[in-house]
């Protein structure tokens, strides 16, 4: 079922034996409210009867932390959060720290710096659906990936950004950052097999994110 996924509510609040009604809280990623998704969230619940201020929206990163923190047990300790991505809420990345069930942010990487926009340009000049079929380049990356032309693409991919000493949790788009960017990734992957470009996408993912 596309769009709104009424069938799945419908069905776990069969098998919860509760209804609509006595759910206290809503809960969505995305803390835009005048976004026409959480629009069209919010325009269904009250649909049904649900007031507005049983509906919630949160930072579309945070919800990534509270997943990652709130299902593991160490509560007490420290832990180091990041999170990563093409974008939500005009931010690619997250350091965050949590503890005492409480998550504190630590730093933010802007939208206009995702490192992963670049994996799903690969994706759509491999003619696969970007946002959607990245899963496709990563299954094809181990063919090929000791090959020299992937060593090139990966090494061309990684001058694109800078990491500074006195900023250690973000990064930054190199000055000369190309004014067109799928132009200059067509490039670096011209001439090359579609395993070799794949295996160059997913090196430069894997030494971006350590070296971050």
């Amino acid at each position: 079922q596309g769009g709104f996924p009424q069938l799945a509510i419908d069905e776990v609040l069969r098998i919860a034996g509760v209804k609509l009604g006595d759910i206290d809280l809503f809960c969505f990623a995305g803390n835009k409210l005048l976004s026409w998704h959480n629009q069209q969230r919010l325009s269904k619940l009250t649909e049904k009867g649900i007031a507005k201020n049983k509906v919630l929206f949160f930072s579309h990163h945070l919800c990534h932390c509270a997943t990652a923190y709130f299902g593991q047990s160490e509560k007490n300790e420290q832990i180091l959060i990041i999170t990563c991505g093409g974008g939500g809420d005009d931010i690619c990345a997250t350091v965050s720290r949590g503890q005492n069930s409480q998550i504190q942010t630590i730093a933010e990487i802007g939208q206009a710096e995702s490192a992963a926009a670049i994996y799903s340009i690969i994706t759509m000049l491999l003619g696969f659906k970007p946002c959607e079929e990245e899963y496709k380049i990563m299954g094809l990356a181990p063919y090929n990936y000791d090959s020299q032309a992937s060593e090139q693409i990966c090494d061309g991919l990684m001058r694109l950004f800078d990491f500074h000493r006195d900023e250690p949790f973000i990064w930054h788009k190199r000055i000369d950052w190309p004014a067109d960017l799928t132009g200059y990734i067509e490039k670096i992957i011209r001439c090359k097999r579609f395993d070799e470009a794949a295996a160059g996408a997913q090196k430069f993912v894997e030494r971006f994110f350590v070296k971050w």
